[in-house]
């Protein structure tokens, strides 16, 4: 018996349409309010992102060689902390955070993401 899987290339199809939707009502918009619509875009990307990274997880979507390390690294330390630095196959990596989306004023990170950076 498979796992059902929480989302499916469906819903991938379906996040993506509606950010490129809310980009390019933005894109049209001709008022004089720069953060038109800026919510209803960082939601929609928000979506998307955490759709994608969840069928990359499972192999749904195809991962870059970059996904593919942070995946296994992920697999193999899944505590591991911000900046830590870890080997594999001869390589050392080390783990970083970056942030998907912020607040309207852009002090506040609203979600991060993670991946494994070749350190030297």
């Amino acid at each position: 018996m498979t796992e059902k899987l929480l989302y499916t290339l469906d819903d991938y199809h379906t996040a993506k349409a509606a950010h490129e939707g809310q980009l390019e009502r933005f894109n049209r918009y001709d008022g004089n309010n720069p953060d038109k619509y800026a919510s209803d875009i960082r939601s929609a990307r928000e979506t998307l992102h955490r759709i994608e990274v969840y069928l990359k997880r499972h192999g749904v979507l195809p991962v870059t060689e970059r996904e593919a390390i942070t995946l296994r690294l992920d697999a193999d330390h899944p505590n591991a902390q911000s900046k830590q630095i870890v080997a594999l196959d001869g390589r050392r990596y080390q783990k970083r955070f970056e942030p998907v989306s912020r607040s309207n004023s852009g002090k506040t990170v609203r979600e991060w993401a993670h991946a494994w950076h070749e350190v030297k």
